[in-house]
């Protein structure tokens, strides 16, 4: 299809001057202040050497080639000892919003078709492909469109827009290894059948890590294993019986390195019992194998930046509990500032990023929350306390959260409550949070005053029953509750 630029004067000196619309054709290209020259040009025409709804394989040229994209035709009336530069602008959307822009190498064509021939970097697209659509390398639809320029030594012309925009299916270039959908962790000597898989969210290149949680008992000391990828836990072959298997292994404290056809993965060794989580990026091709943390610590302005706040996990993965939160706060995994994890805010104040020194913040007044961190996702997510009540079947309550007893905090940092209640012999009851259930806690069984999230509805037992006051304590975990 012909591409024209054909822009009058008249219109040509509001767009100079006047703000930018939704359709303004030339979204993408940066501010300049002061205001770039346009002249008015009706002489730049161009044809498409990839069809609108086309294909541009970005494989195919390699990371350092390039895909022609216009056949420029003709131009008239450049200025004098200036060059054509045209610049493609790229987008997920038709309106071209969030447009980003790459130059394209204009040059001299060779045969009698064309005066020049525009070309895009592979490099750059793919680059900007991994930014704005995913690091996955399927094909995904892109918006393009051009704005040609004259350039001249200390001097660039705005020409205008070179036809409008038109939608192409983009490949980009591959990385160098594949990503498969799930790993598994492989133990020497205990076969294809007891392999152990990791955990992963979503997209496996856009959130390439995969964890593990490794419980190592005294009698499985040393512990070896590999790493595996789908494709070689279904072929059920090891290496040696099958070298073009893929295998990984530990290359020195973080790198990852996989068999060849000549030589077999090394094997990772833990040689202490314990739990263990191991993380590894399959993008980057890094891992990090450490201690499972049993809590999560919160130092922040609520606690003096102490290491007195934990969370607790039943995984290793997601940790959850209560935190007097006023201005700041970090995530530590272990009780200092030299703990190996020690996460910080990654921007956005609700990603976790190891080695951050920017903290968390909260936005209203120093109040109690309800923290739940997921390192899987490296995210968390923080609820304000409203009301903490005792409901049940006593007290005429029925589970009914409109009639539950209300406790009171027992000071400003609202880690222990109290509340009186009349308790009846073989009725139940728990603890719930902002009126609703989605925060709860209850019994343990086996251990009394024990509390867990969710936990089982707690029994008044005959020596419970009468006038009593139950005190919650949520300053250390395990949580705990007893009465008077």
């Amino acid at each position: 299809m012909k591409k024209y630029l054909n822009i009058a004067l008249a219109a040509v000196l509001s767009m100079g001057f006047a703000a930018c619309s939704d359709d303004d054709p030339y979204l993408g290209i940066p501010s300049v202040n002061p205001q770039e020259p346009i002249m008015p040009a009706d002489g730049v025409t161009a044809t498409d050497a990839v069809a609108a709804g086309g294909s541009v394989d970005l494989n195919a040229a390699g990371e350092n080639g390039s895909v022609k994209m216009l056949d420029v035709t003709e131009v008239k009336d450049m200025p004098a000892s200036s060059k054509l530069a045209i610049v493609m602008n790229v987008s997920v959307t038709e309106d071209m919003a969030n447009a980003q822009a790459i130059d394209l190498t204009v040059a001299p064509a060779t045969d009698g078709n064309a005066v020049y021939y525009a070309y895009v970097s592979a490099n750059e697209w793919t680059e900007l492909f991994r930014t704005m659509v995913s690091r996955d390398p399927a094909p995904k639809n892109m918006w393009v469109n051009y704005v040609a320029y004259a350039v001249s030594e200390n001097q660039r012309v705005l020409l205008g827009a070179v036809g409008a925009a038109q939608e192409v299916v983009v490949t980009p270039i591959a990385p160098d290894h594949v990503i498969e959908s799930a790993y598994y962790l492989y133990f020497s000597g205990r076969g294809f059948a007891d392999v152990q898989k990791l955990s992963q969210e979503g997209n496996v290149y856009d959130n390439p890590e995969f964890i593990a949680v490794i419980n190592v008992e005294a009698g499985q000391v040393p512990c070896s294993f590999q790493l595996i990828p789908e494709s070689t836990k279904a072929a059920g072959q090891t290496w040696a019986q099958n070298p073009s298997r893929v295998f990984y292994g530990p290359k020195g404290q973080e790198n990852l390195v996989a068999s060849t056809p000549e030589a077999n993965a090394p094997e990772f060794a833990i040689t202490s019992a314990g739990r263990y989580e191991l993380r590894v990026d399959m993008y980057d091709l890094t891992y990090k194998l450490q201690v499972a943390a049993e809590y999560l610590y919160v130092p922040g302005g609520g606690n003096g930046w102490s290491f007195s706040t934990m969370l607790g996990t039943d995984n290793y993965i997601n940790y959850q509990g209560f935190a007097y939160l006023d201005g700041q706060f970090k995530f530590t995994n272990a009780p200092g500032w030299d703990a190996p994890g020690n996460y910080g805010n990654a921007g956005d104040n609700t990603t976790l990023q190891n080695g951050s020194n920017d903290n968390f913040s909260v936005d209203g007044p120093a109040d109690l929350y309800y923290l739940n961190v997921d390192l899987g996702k490296m995210s968390y997510t923080k609820t304000a306390i409203t009301k903490i009540a005792i409901i049940g079947d006593v007290a005429g309550i029925g589970w009914d959260h409109g009639k539950s007893i209300a406790m009171t905090a027992d000071d400003a940092t609202k880690l222990t409550w109290s509340a009186t209640v009349n308790l009846e012999e073989g009725k139940e009851w728990k603890f719930a949070m902002n009126g609703g259930w989605d925060i709860n806690l209850g019994g343990v069984a086996g251990e009394d005053n024990i509390l867990r999230f969710g936990g089982d509805n707690i029994k008044v037992t005959a020596a419970d029953a009468g006038a009593r006051t139950i005190h919650l304590d949520l300053s250390t975990v395990p949580y705990q509750w007893w009465m008077e």
